[in-house]
């Protein structure tokens, strides 16, 4: 997941850029089935990159090993798209690393690439994603193309393998909040399987779990509840341990009020919407702005270290010393609460009303909770940006890694049961945060180093991609 704080880090990114040729997507090859057994990894190869342009869809670095034709392991024949909404992915780890270890790697930036809020859901992104796949096809030798994203480009990801395999019906039911846009999903090419690496679940869950519901007043943000106050020591927050440990009452409160506020949000910008759609004095002829206060806040659940912190069931870590332990994941972040969110314009975000709807919103009902190990009374279904629900569609292989020193354990285990895959594998990498680094204060004291946490996930990665090359 992606915090307020992180967010100005990767707004830092790569830059989008417009450029000149569109590429155009051609047909897919399936998955091939599942060997017994990979042969041994090779040597890393030199993988220099080169700058595409995609057209007005984007752009994008091509790493393609230059020794090729030297590669006895089936890498050579497996080319890695990796996209995000709006992160840019250009220097993206997965990308060089992936590369060394044999793959062509396509790491590309859509236009929407650090404009977060200027955009609605992930229909924007799907011909970026279709032409990145269709670039990567053109390369020497290439037979099959794996679609890979990380953070929130998981989500999108599983969004438009989805729609690639059963249509834009799949994003335009009664249940949607926003159905998608039609016209942008023509010919989209499903990749052949999928890569999600700390996924997210969704654009629109990440907003509802952001949003301040101790703002009491939309138009004075700083009129409180201090009952509902996350930051409030009386609450359960320990200021000089930035961290909550929030009793249950507090929590049933919290989460109530906060599914409240998401649904105002969401009938104000259905009243703005209407009013464009009738033509109002007042309004625009296209859409119009929505300005929301304490919408970047940190999740209450990486405030308190209690909270979504372990998967349900065992699976496989990629232990710091070499093993590979079949255990229940537990995430061992530190809390990264900060309380000066509680009265920070860093934390509103000026929407549009279509946006809002369309990547922002999402239902809840009355049992909306999050726990230790899981996330209950969210409508996964009620929002297209949902990868619950986008994931149900998909059948194609898949491999979800979840980074401990990361909050996304839980949730990678429900993006894992969420798909309709048989071939689908999920493994926690002990001590990685979310760009695979090493955590350095995630010892508790006692001194334990976690290792080359990127070698370790990227040679895995690379072992699962080479079994179905």
């Amino acid at each position: 997941m992606i915090l307020a704080g992180q967010l100005a880090a990767l707004l830092l990114g790569f830059a989008s850029a417009a450029a000149m040729a569109q590429g155009q997507p051609d047909a897919s090859t399936p998955a091939a089935p599942v060997a017994p057994a990979a042969p041994a990894a090779p040597a890393r190869v030199s993988a220099p990159s080169l700058y595409v342009s995609l057209g007005h869809l984007g752009q994008g670095l091509l790493w393609a090993p230059q020794d090729r034709g030297q590669d006895r392991n089936g890498a050579a024949k497996t080319a890695v798209v990796l996209v995000h909404p709006f992160a840019s992915s250009l220097g993206n780890p997965l990308c060089s690393g992936l590369a060394e270890r044999g793959f062509v790697v396509l790491c590309a930036d859509p236009p929407t690439t650090n404009r977060p809020f200027r955009f609605g859901g992930y229909d924007s992104q799907a011909q970026t994603i279709s032409a990145a796949l269709a670039r990567v096809r053109q390369e020497r030798g290439v037979q099959t193309v794996i679609l890979a994203g990380h953070g929130e480009g998981g989500a999108l990801a599983a969004f438009y393998q989805s729609v690639a395999r059963n249509g834009a019906a799949t994003c335009q039911g009664a249940e949607k909040i926003a159905p998608c846009d039609g016209a942008r999903l023509s010919g989209l090419v499903p990749a052949a399987a999928l890569v999600l690496v700390d996924p997210d679940l969704g654009q629109a869950f990440a907003t509802l779990s952001g949003l301040d519901p101790a703002i009491a007043v939309e138009s004075a943000p700083t009129q409180r509840y201090p009952g509902l106050d996350m930051y409030d020591p009386r609450n359960g927050f320990d200021p000089g341990q930035n961290a909550g440990r929030y009793p249950a009452a507090f929590r049933k409160a919290f989460f109530t009020a906060q599914a409240e506020r998401g649904a105002r949000l969401s009938g104000e910008a259905r009243k703005l919407v209407s009013a464009v759609a009738t033509r109002e004095r007042d309004a625009f002829n296209d859409d119009m702005p929505l300005f929301v206060a304490g919408v970047l806040t940190t999740p209450i659940w990486q405030v308190d270290a209690g909270l979504l912190m372990r998967t349900k069931r065992a699976h496989k870590m990629l232990a710091a010393d070499g093993s590979k332990p079949t255990r229940v994941l537990e995430s061992i972040s530190l809390p990264t609460g900060n309380p000066r969110e509680s009265n920070s314009y860093r934390t509103a975000v000026a929407f549009s009303a279509r946006g809002f709807l369309a990547g922002h919103a999402i239902n809840t009902t009355a049992d909306y909770d999050v726990t230790a190990d899981d996330v209950t009374g969210v409508i996964w279904a009620s929002s297209t940006t949902s990868a619950i629900s986008n994931l149900a569609g998909v059948t194609d292989p898949l491999l979800v890694v979840a980074n401990t020193a990361h909050f996304g354990v839980r949730p990678a285990e429900m993006i894992l049961d969420a798909a309709a895959s048989q071939d689908k594998d999920l493994v926690g990498v002990e001590g990685a945060m979310h760009w695979l680094n090493p955590c350095q204060s995630c010892s508790g004291g006692s001194g334990r180093r976690f290792g080359d946490t990127s070698g370790r996930a990227l040679d895995y990665i690379a072992d699962w991609l080479r079994r179905r090359s």
